[in-house]
This record gives C-alpha cells, structure tokens and sequence, in this order.
C-alpha cells in the first residue's frame, strides 16, 4: 500500500471519527488522560511535537499545561477540526 492511499483511507475515515468523537469521553477523561499526562511529567515550555494529532484534544490539553506544542496530521479534515477546536494553536 503506498502513503498517498493510506492517507486517503485515513482522510475518508475522517468524518466517521469526527462524528463519533467526543470531549467527553469518561475514560479519557477519568483514566488516559491522567496517565499519560503523568507519564509526560512536567510540560510547562517544553516543545512538544503531536505526530497524527487528528482533531487536535491532546494539543489543546498540553497547551492549556504551558507547552508549546505543534500539531500535524495527514488529514486535511482532522486539521481542519483541530483548528476549530484550537484556533490559536499550531
């Protein structure tokens, strides 16, 4: 399978995701999250690099801690998404 097509299957999945997606995930919100931002540590002006950040939740999250983090996705759509949700992040 090249890139190109896996983009594009990612990209087409899109709008399924974002549908079905959703801030107020409990687990995320009561058990990941926690997790993973204890496994990060401190973050405050650290930069952070999200690879396949998708709609954006996690930049959100570690912007509001002080990092300075950059988003990219091979989703036009989940950019699209992850700016709206985050119009001053990058």
């Amino acid at each position: 399978m090249s890139i190109d097509k896996d983009l594009t299957t990612w990209n087409s999945g899109a709008t399924e995701y974002l549908s079905v997606a959703s801030d107020t995930d409990v687990f995320k919100e009561l058990v990941d999250d926690p997790a993973f931002m204890g496994l990060l540590g401190e973050v405050t002006a650290k930069r952070i690099l999200d690879i396949g950040c998708g709609d954006g939740t996690l930049v959100k999250k570690l912007r509001a801690k002080g990092a300075i983090v950059t988003g990219i996705d091979g989703s036009p759509q989940m950019i699209k998404s992850a700016q709206a949700k985050d119009p001053a992040g990058d």
